[in-house]
């Protein structure tokens, strides 16, 4: 896990490097931020697993977190509204837990900024051929290449 951590954090951490301005602050900080998500890394399978990869991007000197929130058709934290629209109310492999609040509270230990991002927004489900659940409930809703084959 860590291994893939590690390279997450430093390959795709140095991306994020932009500035922002505090508002009690007259100096502007330079953000250092990394994607934290649920593929090759299992950091958001478990609350142990999500403070330690917190504490980890603390001590690499990283001050942002953007956490995945929405991957594979799936919401990474109980969402009413997928719930109300499609019966699943977060990705089932995190059933009953709440992974975007869990690195929020991790990260106030931290001073860490947390944004949540989409990682494949646009996608339902690339791995059926129907589109998964979500075509299969809103099938006007797919992306279709010159032919009608969904993308």
């Amino acid at each position: 896990m860590f291994k893939y951590l590690f390279i997450t954090l430093v390959g795709i951490g140095m991306f994020a490097c932009t500035e922002h301005k505090l508002e009690d602050a007259a100096d502007t900080i330079p953000t250092r931020g990394v994607w934290l998500t649920n593929v090759v890394s299992d950091a958001l399978f478990s609350k142990k697993n999500i403070e330690t990869a917190v504490k980890r991007i603390h001590d690499f000197g990283f001050n942002t977190i953007y956490v995945v929130t929405w991957n594979r058709g799936y919401t990474l934290y109980p969402s009413a509204v997928m719930e109300r629209e499609f019966g699943i109310k977060i990705d089932p492999a995190h059933a009953g837990r709440d992974p975007l609040q869990e690195v929020v509270d991790a990260a106030k230990k931290y001073d860490l900024r947390v944004i949540a991002w989409f990682e494949f927004g646009f996608a339902s489900s690339y791995q059926a051929a129907d589109g998964g659940y979500l075509l299969r409930q809103r099938p006007q809703w797919a992306a279709r290449d010159s032919s009608g084959n969904i993308v």
